[in-house]
C-alpha cells in the first residue's frame, strides 16, 4: 500500500510542479523545455520526459515564454521581426535571412606560395628546364558579411613570386627571380553554410606593389660546388615593373569554434594581367601565376 501511496505522489508531484516553457530560436524554431537557469550568456534546461541537461547560448535565442505566460524579450530586435509572423515568408531559409545582422570578421592568413611566370614562348628552344617558386606568404584580412551567403572580403598579403630556370641542357647555370610583393585582393565571397561548417567562393582581383626583387644566378664551377655569380639584381637595379595587378579565384572551407572565433583554409589561383619580365634568353608576354595556400582564424564582431 505504500509503494502505491509513493507512486501516486511521485506522479502527482510531476504534473504540479513540472514546467512547460518554450523557447523562441533565431532559425525560428521552438524547444518545449523545462528552465533550470537563465544566466548572462546562457541558458540551461532540460526537455520536458528527461533529465539530461542541456545548453544553449542566449544569442541564439529570441525570446523565452515561460510556463506561467511571462515573456521575456532575449533580442528585441529579432522578437520584432519574428511578430511579422514566418509565414509571410516563402520559406525558412528567407526568414533566417531576414533575421541575419550584417557583421564585420577580422583574421590572420599563413600559407604558401607556389609561382612560375608564364608566357615564356618556347624556352626548351634555348635548353631551358623551368622549376617553380616555393615561398611562404602570410598577412591579414578583412570581411564584411552583408547576409548569410554573401561577404565582401580584402586582404594584405605579403606574397612572394618568381620562378626557377637552368640556362641550358647540362645545368650549368642556375637562375631565380625572387619578386617579393605586398598584395591587396579585393573579393566577393559566396557562403554556402552546413551547421558549424561554411563552405565560400572568392572572385575578384588583386593589386600588387614590388618591395624586394632578387635575380640570382649560381654556376656550377669545376670543383663540384655551386657558388652565387653575379649578376645579383637588388631592387634599385630590378629589371622588372613596381606594380602587378591580376585576377583571383579561390575556395575554401571555415569551422565556427565558437560564436565569434573561425577557422579556415583557402586557397586561389592568382594569374597576374600586366608585363612582368624581359630577358635574353626568355620572350614574350610574361606574367606572374600563383597558387597560394594558407590556414587562419577570423574573430567576428557581433551586434
Amino acid at each position: 500500500m505504500k509503494k502505491i501511496l509513493l507512486i501516486l505522489f511521485a506522479l502527482y508531484s510531476n504534473t504540479v510542479f513540472s514546467q512547460n516553457d518554450k523557447l523562441i530560436l533565431v532559425t525560428g524554431d521552438t524547444l518545449n523545455v523545462s528552465l533550470t537557469l537563465i544566466g548572462v550568456k546562457e541558458i540551461k534546461y532540460t526537455n520536458v520526459g528527461d533529465d539530461l541537461n542541456y545548453l544553449i547560448k542566449k544569442n541564439k535565442v529570441i525570446k523565452i515564454i515561460h510556463d506561467s505566460g511571462k515573456v521575456d524579450i532575449i533580442n528585441t530586435r529579432l522578437a520584432n521581426k519574428l511578430d511579422l509572423n514566418i509565414n509571410t515568408y516563402e520559406s525558412k531559409t528567407q526568414y533566417v535571412d531576414s533575421l541575419f545582422s550584417p557583421n564585420i570578421e577580422f583574421g590572420f592568413l599563413y600559407g604558401g606560395s607556389h609561382s612560375i611566370i608564364t608566357g615564356i614562348n618556347s624556352p626548351e628552344d634555348y635548353g631551358t628546364s623551368r622549376y617553380p617558386l616555393i615561398e611562404d606568404t602570410y598577412g591579414i584580412f578583412a570581411q564584411y558579411n552583408i547576409s548569410n551567403t554573401f561577404s565582401l572580403k580584402t586582404k594584405l598579403m605579403r606574397h612572394v613570386k618568381g620562378e626557377n630556370w637552368d640556362d641550358n641542357e647540362w645545368s650549368l647555370y642556375y637562375n631565380e627571380v625572387w619578386l617579393e610583393y605586398i598584395v591587396l585582393p579585393v573579393l566577393a565571397e559566396f557562403n554556402f553554410n552546413i551547421k558549424k561548417y561554411n563552405m565560400f567562393l572568392d572572385v575578384g582581383c588583386y593589386f600588387g606593389v614590388l618591395k624586394n626583387a632578387v635575380l640570382k644566378t649560381d654556376i656550377y664551377n669545376q670543383q663540384n660546388e655551386w657558388s652565387p655569380e653575379p649578376p645579383v639584381y637588388q631592387f634599385s637595379k630590378n629589371p622588372y615593373p613596381t606594380f602587378d595587378f591580376g585576377a583571383v579565384l579561390g575556395l575554401g572551407i571555415g569551422y565556427e569554434i565558437s560564436d565569434n572565433f573561425r577557422l579556415l583554409i583557402e586557397s586561389s589561383i592568382e594569374n597576374g594581367l600586366l608585363f612582368q619580365k624581359k630577358t635574353e634568353i626568355f620572350s614574350g608576354r610574361n606574367v606572374n601565376f600563383s597558387i597560394p595556400i594558407s590556414l587562419g582564424v577570423a574573430y567576428r564582431i557581433s551586434d
